[in-house]
């Protein structure tokens, strides 16, 4: 059984946010008042002890089944100020103050203030909390790409980049390295409508990418690689159009770093002009230079290497291009580049090929 707490009613009225604003400063309101959830009898009972000190004054004693207070307020105007607005509307309505559903409202109204001001430290810009989700999600990203030769791992660093932008909306390194993991999943994925629709959104976050940091290498390399990647698998012909776009970003990442993914600046120039069609633009002289010197900067990097040894077939310099293709197909495992471990094992399948549709014969 739960004995009442007999309190005085200014004290009640402190702590319940209630108080009179009468203009002698007196108590003014009449209460009635009970013992909650009591028996009726016990309360009845009970009641004589507690009416000494809980009644206000000029309230009249009423043996009640309810944990509500029926106040009166004598005169004019609103004596009262309620501190819940909910509270505050049902004294008005029915001039009656419910104190244990007051407090357990203003306890929910002090919980979902807490609540909100920690969403808000966390979701503002600049906070530790913030700052270290971030490096969290980036992590997990970039653990997910390194192994994305494994299935669902490609993906998955998808989602963990896209998560940080969920956190940090002009997070730059995040859009790039989607612009990345774009490349790689649309590379890798059956359909042609779908290899457009991961380049095209690789195109989106690099563009938005460069938006916000212009001098960043990594956003304008990986915009002209989604371009040309999106025009290959639209039709080159049919993607005349995004050349302009793709060689001004090529040359933004060339000026700002030409060493950028083992030449990547020169690796991906070389290819364009070998593919475009020459009365659009093309020229292997162009696309062997290019090429060359991405070669020379990334000796490591046998995309390089088979880029340029497709030129020099297309020219007739076989002898050239068959020592290129042997020395990518030689490459012993232990001396592939490491950071582009599955490309390299794709570039030596893609040499194999190659030898084998211009020799018949392995060696």
């Amino acid at each position: 059984m739960r004995l009442p707490i007999p309190i005085s009613p200014s004290s009640w009225m402190s702590s319940t946010g209630m108080r009179s604003t009468t203009a002698s400063g007196a108590s003014s309101a009449r209460a009635s008042w009970c013992c909650a959830r009591d028996p009726p009898d016990r309360a009845a009972e009970e009641l004589g002890h507690v009416r000494s000190s809980f009644r206000p004054p000029g309230a009249k004693p009423v043996a009640a089944a309810t944990d509500n207070w029926r106040v009166e307020q004598a005169g004019g105007g609103d004596a009262l100020e309620i501190a819940s607005p909910t509270a505050r509307l049902r004294a008005r309505l029915h001039r009656c103050w419910n104190p244990t559903a007051a407090r357990r409202s203003e306890m929910l109204r002090t919980l979902a203030a807490v609540v909100v001001t920690a969403s808000l430290a966390l979701a503002a810009p600049g906070t530790r909390a913030d700052d270290k989700f971030v490096r969290m999600l980036m992590k997990k990203g970039d653990n997910a790409f390194a192994h994305r030769a494994t299935k669902g791992n490609g993906e998955a660093a998808r989602q963990n980049y896209e998560k940080v932008l969920a956190v940090d909306a002009n997070n730059v390194e995040a859009r790039w390295k989607l612009g990345m993991t774009l490349y790689w999943l649309g590379t890798h994925t059956n359909g042609r409508e779908k290899e457009m629709e991961l380049f095209e959104t690789g195109i989106r976050y690099c563009q938005e990418a460069v938006k916000l940091k212009d001098d960043c290498v990594q956003c304008h390399f990986w915009l002209a690689v989604s371009y040309g990647k999106y025009g290959e698998a639209k039709g080159i012909l049919q993607s005349l159009g995004l050349v302009p776009f793709m060689q001004e970003a090529l040359e933004k990442s060339k000026k700002l770093d030409d060493k950028y993914e083992w030449g990547g600046p020169y690796r991906v120039l070389g290819r364009l002009y070998f593919r475009l069609p020459a009365m659009k633009g093309g020229d292997n002289r162009k696309a062997i230079e290019y090429l060359k010197k991405a070669v020379e900067i990334g000796p490591t990097h046998l995309m390089n290497h088979r880029f340029l040894a497709e030129v020099l077939l297309a020219e007739g310099k076989k002898d050239e291009a068959k020592a290129l293709l042997k020395e990518i197909i030689d490459t012993p495992e232990n001396k592939l580049l490491k950071a582009k471990y599955p490309e390299m094992k794709e570039e030596q399948d893609e040499a194999k090929k190659i030898w084998l549709k211009e020799w018949e014969k392995y060696w």
